[in-house]
């Protein structure tokens, strides 16, 4: 997924040895409150929900895009971008050296505002749009996010919905989350909503999405499990062992398709050294499935998952 080994046909014996890429290259500029960012970055989520890059894999995708901010207003942030392009994180499934346009010559445009004048309070709200973005129809998505932190525990929510005439429904998500400490441990409940509308929740680089709930499944299976889902999670970690532990389990029912999801996953992350990371993480995937329905496209099970999955990664990371 990193560029190598990729033999498919009409590949060439480059797409197989070629594992090297340039991630990020740009060029900045700023005056008074204003910087301008131009070229091959990375986006962030809490700025670009459903253009951002993704940092579960050992490498993170980045876009090819012209990114203006500015916080001349007091206690907010104003951001506009021309994304034009990217990579695609997903698992085994992707070539993080191939870069392309999202949406041909047209890219895809994003306004995001971000406040924070009520203390402990950041208010966020979102809009993209894209010409003839999917199947040749407009893309509108509006996305808000509202997240309260009181210092020993937090509350937030999150909604929106997506636009595109090609689909008979509109795409709408809603998500809530509690999150706290507790004896040292850090803990965290939420639950998201998705209907059969659209594509569902989608993220532009990648497979996972700006909703509280995502976990593992959502890095494997992108908008396939989060089409008419209604989802509860619940995570807590705390430093041990000399580096961190963390567990959560996700429940998922999609109702349409008539399938849940239930997944478990353990992880303990530790730096060795000042420039080395490790992290180790197990998982265990439970579908449960009938059948697979996304947009207009109907499959067995067969086509797409086995009913349990025992996942374990390991990841090492060393700064220069």
């Amino acid at each position: 997924m990193q560029g190598t080994g990729n033999l498919v046909a009409g590949n060439s014996v480059n797409d197989v040895t070629d594992g090297g890429w340039i991630s990020e290259a740009y060029l900045t500029y700023g005056f008074g409150n204003t910087s301008i960012k131009a070229g091959r970055q990375t986006l962030p989520q809490s700025l670009s929900p459903f253009a951002y890059s993704e940092n579960w894999n050992v490498f993170a995708n980045t876009f090819d895009s012209v990114t203006v901010v500015n916080t001349d207003i007091t206690n907010t942030t104003i951001v506009g971008a021309w994304v034009y392009g990217g990579n695609f994180n997903s698992f085994g499934m992707s070539n993080l050296t191939d870069f392309n346009a999202l949406n041909d010559d047209n890219g895809v445009y994003l306004l995001t505002v971000q406040n924070k004048s009520i203390a402990d309070l950041t208010l966020t709200g979102s809009y993209y749009f894209g010409s003839e973005h999917i199947f040749g129809e407009d893309t509108n998505i509006l996305w808000g996010d509202a997240a309260y932190d009181a210092g020993n525990f937090g509350v937030a929510i999150q909604g929106g919905t997506m636009m595109n005439d090609f689909f008979a429904d509109d795409m709408t998500a809603f998500g809530a989350k509690i999150d706290g400490a507790m004896s040292g441990i850090n803990l965290m409940a939420a639950y998201s909503t998705v209907n059969d509308g659209g594509l569902g929740m989608i993220n532009l680089g990648g497979t996972t999405s700006a909703l509280y709930t995502d976990l593992l499944s959502d890095q494997l299976f992108g908008a396939l499990v989060r089409y008419d889902m209604d989802k509860f999670v619940v995570k807590g970690n705390m430093d041990a062992l000399g580096g961190n532990i963390s567990a959560a389990y996700g429940y998922t029912d999609m109702g349409t398709q008539n399938n849940e999801l239930n997944e478990v996953n353990v992880a303990y992350s530790t730096n060795i050294t000042d420039s080395l990371n490790l992290t180790a993480t197990y998982a265990f995937v439970s579908f449960d499935q009938d059948f697979m329905v996304w947009g207009d496209v109907v499959a067995d099970e067969a086509d797409y998952l086995t009913d349990d999955m025992n996942i374990i990664r390991v990841v090492a990371r060393y700064n220069f």
